[in-house]
């Protein structure tokens, strides 16, 4: 009988261990999941340039990255940018945007797998691409609004995927 009781005992205490090992697995899913659904709604206003508030972006006056690229980029800026300094501008504004998808990511990079920081990192290094593929080539009135959609989105697309 005592053989019983114990048996029963340590079957009652294995399954409620287990039952709440499970349930606070979820909730790490759940908070998991919840910090991904945040910056996934945040991130997909970058998933094309009319969605953006780049008034909000602009605000910011971060402004520590004024024309600070990387020297080898310096000659190959089109004089078409040049002019006005519209590569400075270009250049803070994506920064600014870098920035702020760098902050609103990092509670999600703290609990994800290497491989979805990878493709965070892939996505803020799209902000660096675009500035890249947009002053390298001459100036024109859409230019910024046709690169951003050629790069941002793609790494968006990769990344909840």
């Amino acid at each position: 009988m005592k053989q019983l009781l114990i048996t029963l005992t340590i079957g009652i205490i294995a399954l409620t261990g287990c039952e709440n090992k499970k349930l606070s697995h979820c909730n790490d899913c759940d908070f998991k999941d919840s910090l991904l659904v945040d910056f996934m709604s945040y991130v997909s206003q970058f998933s094309d340039y009319s969605f953006v508030d780049w008034e909000d972006i602009s605000s910011k006056h971060i402004k520590q990255y004024v024309a600070d690229w990387d020297e080898s980029l310096d000659d190959r800026i089109h004089h078409s940018w040049k002019q006005e300094s519209l590569d400075a501008e270009v250049w803070n504004l994506l920064q600014n945007a870098k920035a702020e998808v760098h902050r609103r990511s990092i509670p999600l990079r703290s609990i994800s797998s290497r491989r979805v920081c990878g493709k965070l990192d892939a996505l803020e290094r799209a902000f660096d691409e675009a500035f890249e593929q947009m002053v390298t080539q001459e100036y024109y009135l859409r230019c910024f609004e046709d690169v951003f959609d050629e790069t941002i989105p793609p790494n968006i697309d990769d990344l909840c995927r």
